[in-house]
């Protein structure tokens, strides 16, 4: 019997395959010595990301290198593939050992979902392999899950309809998305102005981008429409007895009075007025430990912690599983199947071992092998919530923002295995003349539960508000009323974390009666493993801009989408809602491949149809006036000419004229430097203070003030004054 070929995704999984049974790194490839899995040994060489790459449009028809919008759209007869050219060693050593004598079988290792599926499958196939292959099919890579994946390899035409799945979805996108860019490219940069406005007049489209940039601007266009209503709350100190209560004056309806006149009128009526107890409600809360953690949910909690972009949350996150600290990261379920939960036991003895979770686990630990709250196996998928592995920490080789991540992590399975937090909520309902009502909250933590795992929580006990007893119908008097002005809000903006919730939870934007017919999850934006890479896209090409982890639309993302339509094709939560519903048909072996791709045609020629015939009437004055205010960010500290920007940094408009060479960069010490530090920066000559520059050729950071020197003509740091 010859050797197993084992083809993995990642260079850090072929290393843990190889790992796993004591294997030995040759440098170009792994081999796994004889053992009762492989008794002839196996090789492992590694495919980092995509090898294989659709033609492009020139591919097929060397015309078509220069864009052109009457030959729009283009749609291939037949889809062909071409290796990319920075994966061609990959490629090379792939095909060297799949030709080689000794390989008898090959294991297909890409990650289990229909994007691993794809990733090899479509290699193999391009090279024409014709040796039998196995799938390996696991999400955790420590020792113990790989040995018993590699014991339980499926038969690859188990995989095949992911396979289908995957690239049904990666044609579509690739049919649209290449077509549509190109002719909103075309299209909008001919307006007049566009050109002279924007630097990048490139337009890009997607089934995803496209309807998530449409969420941002519908958002952005509710904050511009909102007119702020200024409005009074009435808040009385009532006395019973030697009890005095804090009360807010409500209806049913609302609980602010939106005309100072009535709000005055109320006060002074019911100041000094005798108060009545109509009612005293109390009840004892159980609060549930939080469920287990998926990829949106830590996205969230990592941006709000940290403030890193979901991108730069799941590379911490992918850094701990090739440490084989975690489980598979682009997990979407908070459950975990019973298999996996037999482990916890062990898990929590060995956090157990470590100081900084020895005093919240002491034995017996409580069982929740019944408990559905975390173990489901009807809602785990092909993978599982993300939970700590078996594998015991070592704190010291991990960076700050892994321990920090690494430490939600295991407190989040430390917590489901607390009792559950008790409260009880109370509540005191007086009325004035059995007219005006007031009500009173109060809450008492009566056990800590789980939250005694999360110290940050001890603030709740702060803010409790412990109501005395006062007995229903009791009488009392209202001795002061305090008017409270307040303002009506805008929605509030996105943040970078709350992106990826929109993404996920994107039926919220639609009425009942649109999302009809479909599962929440058929109508949200990406998957958990796309999510972090479709914001990054979006930023870097300037449809919106971020500030202090807060969304701004840019000019150019409204152009884009205001042209499109806010409920057109392209920018329709509905559209990747029907795909993905049709798209999982072909995955479960349901729905048929070559009618998707058909429908798929059909529409592309109809989106392009329709923006040719509509570009006429875009009206995008307004946003190329805000385009070329947005290109200059102030006034040069060397000549007084506006400065722009341009690109990688911010630089004086007469350069060409008079060679004036200010700029300032927007990479400083591995700090990205803000729009508004940019502004004040040239109105005042220093930035305000900036923190988390990257010390050269040293560790840690350090904060400082950023300023034009114009002796030495040229950006310096100034630091704060120590404190004495």
């Amino acid at each position: 019997m010859g050797k197993s070929l084992i083809i993995a995704e990642k260079n850090s999984q072929a290393k843990k395959y190889s790992e796993a049974f004591n294997g030995v790194d040759r440098g170009t490839h792994l081999e796994i010595p004889k053992c009762s899995t492989f008794p002839s040994g196996a090789i492992v060489v590694h495919a980092i990301g995509h090898i294989m790459e659709l033609y492009s449009f020139e591919d097929y028809n060397a015309e078509d290198k220069e864009w052109d919008l009457h030959r729009l759209p283009i749609i291939p007869d037949q889809f062909k593939l071409k290796v990319t050219p920075s994966k061609r060693k990959a490629f090379n050593n792939i095909k060297k050992y799949l030709n080689d004598p000794q390989v008898s079988d090959i294991i297909h290792a890409g990650d289990a979902g229909r994007e691993g599926s794809l990733l090899v499958t479509e290699v193999l196939l391009y090279l024409n392999n014709k040796k039998p292959v196995k799938r390996l099919w696991t999400s955790s890579l420590t020792k113990e899950s790989l040995q018993k994946a590699f014991k339980n390899l499926r038969s690859i035409e188990q995989d095949m309809p992911l396979y289908y799945e995957a690239l049904a979805r990666q044609r579509a996108d690739f049919l649209i998305g290449m077509n549509m860019s190109r002719c909103m490219t075309l299209l909008l940069s001919n307006k007049k102005g566009v050109k002279e406005s924007l630097k990048d007049t490139s337009f890009s489209c997607g089934r995803v981008q496209s309807p998530l940039l449409g969420l941002i601007f519908t958002r952005e266009q509710a904050i511009e429409d909102h007119k702020s209503k200024p409005y009074w709350d009435l808040e009385a100190n009532i006395t019973y007895h030697q009890n005095e209560i804090r009360s807010k004056w409500y209806t049913l309806e609302r609980d602010h009075l939106f005309k100072k006149n009535l709000a005055e009128d109320l006060k002074e009526y019911c100041e000094g007025k005798e108060a009545k107890v109509h009612s005293v409600k109390s009840e004892v809360k159980r609060i549930r430990p939080p469920q287990l953690y998926n990829l949106t949910t830590i996205q969230v909690e990592i941006n709000k912690k940290l403030g890193l972009s979901p991108d730069g949350a799941l590379k911490i996150l992918q850094g701990l599983y090739d440490k084989s600290l975690v489980s598979y990261p682009r997990s979407s379920p908070v459950h975990v199947n019973p298999s996996e939960a037999v482990l916890f036991p062990e898990i929590l003895n060995n956090l157990s071992t470590l100081p900084e979770y020895k005093s919240f686990l002491k034995l017996p630990y409580k069982d929740i092998s019944e408990d559905k709250r975390f173990i489901d196996e009807s809602k785990t998928d092909d993978h599982y919530a993300i939970i700590p592995t078996e594998k015991i920490v070592d704190f010291t080789r991990l960076s700050k923002n892994e321990v920090i991540v690494y430490d939600m992590i295991a407190k989040s399975l430390i917590a489901a295995h607390y009792p559950d937090a008790i409260e009880t909520h109370s509540e005191i309902i007086s009325v004035v003349d059995e007219k005006f009502s007031f009500m009173t909250k109060g809450k008492r933590v009566e056990d800590r539960g789980w939250r005694e795992v999360y110290e940050i929580d001890k603030l709740d006990e702060d803010s409790t508000v412990v109501l005395p007893t006062i007995e229903e119908g009791a009488v009392g008097t209202v001795i002061e009323i305090q008017l409270k002005e307040g303002k009506t809000s805008p929605p509030a903006r996105y943040t970078l974390g709350s992106l990826v919730t929109l993404m996920a939870n994107a039926a919220n934007s639609l009425t009942k009666e649109e999302r009809k017919g479909f599962k929440s999850d058929e109508l949200s934006l990406g998957t958990v493993a796309t999510r972090a890479s479709i914001i990054t896209k979006i930023i870097e090409r300037k449809y919106i801009r971020i500030e202090k982890n807060k969304v701004y639309i840019e000019p150019k993302g409204r152009m884009l989408i205001e042209s499109l339509g806010v409920d057109s094709y392209l920018t329709s939560v509905l559209t990747t809602g029907n795909m993905e519903q049709y798209l999982s048909g072909i995955g479960a072996g349901k729905s048929d491949f070559s009618i998707f791709m058909n429908r798929m045609k059909q529409i592309t020629l109809e989106e392009v149809k329709k923006a040719k015939e509509s570009a006429d009437n875009w009206e995008l004055d307004n946003h190329i006036e805000a385009s070329k205010e947005s290109v200059e960010v102030g006034t040069c500290l060397e000549c007084g000419s506006a400065v722009i920007d341009a690109g990688k940094f911010y630089g004086c408009s007469s350069f060409k004229d008079t060679n004036c060479r200010f700029k300032v960069n927007k990479m400083v010490n591995n700090k990205e430097l803000t729009n508004h530090q940019v502004k004040v920066l040239l109105q005042k000559g220093v930035t305000p203070l900036i923190k988390g520059f990257k010390k050269r050729n040293k560790e840690g950071t350090f904060d400082a003030f950023l300023a034009w020197s114009a002796e030495q003509k040229r950006m310096i740091f100034q630091f704060p004054e120590r404190k004495k």
